[in-house]
């Protein structure tokens, strides 16, 4: 998100922004004349995904919002794309039983989704409407959670939840190439809801809220991203969020907004002595991982540090002589489930 800050850039990529913006809406256009068609799956649908590139929190939205589904007595399946994966065609991820595959396969999201989530099948692949067919047919899933899937106009949704980074809604407020957005912020009428994330890491809420009014009227939430401990990466062990507390940490991320991990471990006590950043969605090789190592050696740190993302993207088997760990979070909504539970309820009524 940080290039998006350089405003030369931004000036000289506007002519690019304006072409991207147009065809945006043309596209959108097609779907509304009926020459492009959305498919209505057998099953609800319930899209999540935002209007910036970069990280959202979207993941664990997911998560979170699969937990309340399967709580609730719904047969809830998610579809993604796998961004970044080296598999090609229609994958299934897990069964909810068993995980079939291996991350570099599916993309990190989706691997990171399948062990948090026992008991409920995910499916990616380009073709979504494939992946939904399929979900439906061999899962009996008659709730479907489309990740990212707010530009993705082929499947029809019973609702639409859009992700903001509270902690970097907007960026410069151009759309892409000049800034982050995916679309214009009027899109956000489509949205059913709006679920602001990483509240906690911004105060003033005010007046992002009001800027949201100007587009839109349906309700927004806020949430939390709130950790929970750590996981050694090599064996899956979890310790207690205090376990590092007096320890020498180097801390490295591969995410869309790495600074926001940062701000979280300042949240934990826990100072790194170097923090390395690689590109979002980075599948880290033998070479990145002995260069963390040594840099850690050298920086005298007694652990490594990084998200439950990057620790799906090292290289297996680890090498290091220096203890890795990744940091549990769960997404907690403020104020408790209630209205989260509301939003859901036209969907909830066909749960059986």
């Amino acid at each position: 998100m940080n290039l998006f800050n350089n405003k030369v850039r931004g000036i000289l990529l506007c002519p690019l922004s304006f072409i991207y913006r147009w065809g945006v809406l043309f596209r959108r256009k097609l779907y509304d004349l009926g020459i492009y068609t959305s498919v209505r799956l057998p099953a609800k649908v319930i899209s999540v995904g935002n209007i910036t590139v970069g990280g959202t929190g979207k993941t664990p939205l997911v998560e979170t919002l699969a937990r309340i589904l399967k709580d609730e007595g719904c047969r809830v399946g998610i579809l993604s794309r796998g961004y970044g994966r080296s598999g090609r065609g229609i994958l299934v991820v897990s069964d909810g039983k068993e995980i079939r595959t291996v991350p570099r396969e599916t993309g990190d999201e989706p691997m990171l989704l399948a062990r948090k989530l026992p008991g409920i099948p995910i499916v990616v692949g380009q073709n979504r409407v494939q992946a939904g067919q399929l979900a439906i047919q061999s899962f009996g899933c008659n709730i479907l959670i489309l990740d990212d899937g707010f530009q993705h106009l082929c499947i029809r949704r019973d609702i639409d939840l859009v992700a903001i980074d509270a902690s970097n809604p907007f960026g410069n407020g151009r759309l892409i190439p000049a800034g982050p957005l995916r679309e214009q912020m009027s899109s956000l009428k489509r949205a059913d809801a709006i679920c602001f994330t990483r509240v906690d890491q911004d105060g003033n809420m005010s007046s992002k809220e009001e800027r949201i009014r100007k587009h839109s009227h349906v309700p927004i939430l806020a949430s939390i991203h709130h950790p929970t401990g750590w996981i050694s990466i090599e064996n899956g062990r979890m310790f207690p969020l205090d376990g590092l507390k007096r320890k020498t940490v180097l801390a490295f991320a591969g995410i869309g907004n790495p600074e926001s991990f940062r701000t979280t471990l300042k949240t934990l006590n826990v100072e790194p002595v170097a923090f390395l950043k690689y590109r979002d969605h980075y599948w880290y090789k033998e070479k990145d991982l002995i260069h963390i190592c040594d840099t850690a050696k050298r920086e005298g740190a007694e652990a490594i540090v990084t998200t439950e993302k990057d620790g799906i993207r090292l290289p297996d088997p680890l090498k290091c002589s220096i203890p890795l760990y990744s940091l549990k979070i769960k997404l907690l909504f403020k104020g408790g489930t209630r209205e989260i539970k509301r939003i859901l309820s036209p969907v909830l009524r066909t749960k059986r």
